[in-house]
């Protein structure tokens, strides 16, 4: 948003929704907005332009720019004969020195069930380019959302949108618009097979001392923030020596013997790779067994009910079957840290990749075959493995640059502190 004063001021079109999608010449000039004052033209199909758009398929003729507010009847091909209806939105932004109009969200409303696993790609066009115009982070071009068993989020490549689900709706939002309501002549919306969020892959070098590290941007995400709900926290290390002093490798919460949730190394001074956990004013350690120094090791604590688990290489290496503790719950309210923790007790000395946080579900029941890909947001069960469905659930890439992809829309974001370095090191081939 740009600033005026220190005042942010945001108009929306919303208010001018119009009941008839197809009399738009009916519509007051009163209840437009005086830069969009021609029909929008919407483009829909579900064969040539499943996979790429091309160039040579669309038509785009001179006209006047989108009606924003206005609903479209519309047909892709998992719909079938029924019309879905597609509403763009605007929003103005008030700058220094004046102002603009952009292309904010975008409202999608009557997808049938015939359309569940499907994805969703909006795109918009200018007056007689081909291209497709940017939407969202300055770059973003496809707006896509996955259509998950009639749960909506975001597809590949859409980091940067919110997703507001409903019953057979949804609304898309760009977290940063970039494209003016006045260059939007066209919108077009296409439903294709379902493309797997899978991010790039990468990991984070950490030295062993307390400099380097992840934190994020603030605390109290409701990801984290678990409750006496199931849940799990799973990672991929990389270590390069045998690590001391109770050193942490993913740490949510805030103090020890409070809130604090730990995967490390040293937990209980043993040198060995476990969990530790607050429970009746007391820590409590899980895990006794040692990584291999210059490999990787893929490690997972799982709540499930009372039993809280901890997984080395898909091998249950330790478990506490009363990990309730009466009263004590997980409500973490703290700073999410990837090779450190708040006090700190150590740092850790390796590679850290793929840290996945599912809330609401214990992933791994039993000895399983730890994942030989990316992470993702949403997978498929296996083997003493849940399949991950619409839980709340955000992963970090670990690619440069990147932050987390997040399902539950709370744009959680981590920092870097002491330039750990970002590099293509992964543990899959």
């Amino acid at each position: 948003m740009g600033k005026s004063g220190g005042h942010h001021v945001v108009y929306s079109a919303d208010e001018h929704y119009h009941d008839d999608p197809t009399d738009l010449d009916q519509i007051s000039d009163k209840k437009k907005l005086s830069s969009f004052v021609a029909l929008l033209l919407l483009i829909v199909s579900g064969s040539y332009f499943v996979q790429t758009t091309l160039a040579a398929n669309i038509s785009l003729n001179a006209g006047g720019p989108v009606e924003f507010g206005q609903g479209v009847s519309a047909t892709v091909a998992c719909s079938g004969a029924t019309n879905l209806t597609v509403t763009p939105n605007s929003t103005f932004v008030n700058v220094s020195g004046g102002g603009a109009h952009y292309f904010s969200s975008v409202t999608v409303s009557n997808i049938p069930v015939d359309c569940h696993g499907k994805d969703f790609t909006i795109n918009a066009y200018g007056n007689s380019d081909s291209a497709p115009l940017a939407l969202f982070n300055s770059t973003s071009k496809n707006a896509v959302v996955y259509n998950n068993a009639g749960t909506f989020q975001l597809g590949a490549g859409s980091t940067g949108m919110s997703i507001s689900s409903g019953s057979g709706t949804f609304t898309a939002t760009f977290v940063t618009p970039v494209a003016t309501s006045a260059s939007v002549f066209k919108i077009t919306i296409q439903s294709s097979a379902h493309t797997e969020v899978a991010p790039t892959s990468g990991s984070y070098t950490f030295d062993n001392t307390t400099n380097q590290y992840l934190r994020s941007a603030s605390t109290g995400y409701a990801a984290t923030d678990f409750k006496r709900a199931d849940f799990t926290i799973e990672c991929w290390v990389y270590p390069l020596s045998n690590q001391g002093g109770w050193t942490p490798i993913v740490s949510i919460g805030t103090a020890v013997g409070g809130t604090e949730l730990r995967i490390g190394t040293s937990m209980n001074g043993n040198n060995l790779t476990g969990a530790l956990y607050p429970g009746g004013g007391r820590d409590v350690t899980i895990g006794n067994v040692q990584m291999t120094a210059n490999a990787w090791h893929h490690l997972a604590l799982v709540r499930s009910g009372n039993t809280m688990s901890f997984y080395l290489d898909g091998v249950r290496t330790g478990y506490d079957s009363n990990a309730l503790f009466n009263n004590t719950d997980f409500a973490n309210t703290g700073y999410i840290y990837i090779a450190q923790n708040p006090w700190p007790d150590g740092g850790f000395n390796g590679r850290v990749s793929n840290v996945r946080f599912v809330k609401g579900l214990a992933v791994y029941t039993g000895a399983f075959t730890p994942p030989t890909q990316s992470l993702t947001l949403t997978q498929s069960a296996g083997t003493n493995i849940a399949a991950i469905t619409n839980q709340t659930t955000f992963l970090m890439s670990m690619a440069p640059g990147s932050s987390l992809v997040d399902s539950s829309s709370s744009a959680i974001v981590m920092n870097a502190i002491g330039s750990p370095t970002a590099t293509s090191d992964r543990p899959f081939n």
